[in-house]
C-alpha cells in the first residue's frame, strides 16, 4: 500500500474526483483507493495523491476516468508527502 502521484487534464480536478468517486462506488474499488488527498499549493492544482493497495490493477481503472493522464509508477516517499502537505 502506497501512495501515487496522478496527473490530470488542466483544471479538471474536481471533475476527476466525482468521476473517481463514481466508480469507486460502482466498481465496489473501496479496497484497491484507499485515500484520496488534494494538495492545497498551486503548483499540485492538478495533481492528487492516492493511496493505493495495487499500482497495476488501479491504473487499469484510472485509465477508464475522465481527465486522467499518467500516474507515476513509482511510490511517493513519506517525506515527499510532507513536503506536498505542508503548503
Amino acid at each position: 500500500m502506497n501512495w501515487y502521484l496522478v496527473s490530470l487534464r488542466p483544471n479538471k480536478r474536481e471533475l476527476f474526483l466525482k468521476y473517481l468517486a463514481i466508480a469507486i462506488e460502482k466498481n465496489q474499488l473501496q479496497d484497491l483507493f484507499l485515500e484520496t488527498i488534494v494538495p492545497n499549493d498551486p503548483i499540485y492544482k492538478d495533481m492528487v495523491l492516492l493511496h493505493l493497495n495495487d499500482l497495476k490493477t488501479a491504473r487499469s481503472h484510472l485509465q477508464l476516468i475522465e481527465h486522467f493522464q499518467k500516474i507515476e509508477p513509482r511510490p511517493i516517499a513519506p517525506e515527499q508527502i510532507s513536503r506536498i502537505l505542508e503548503t
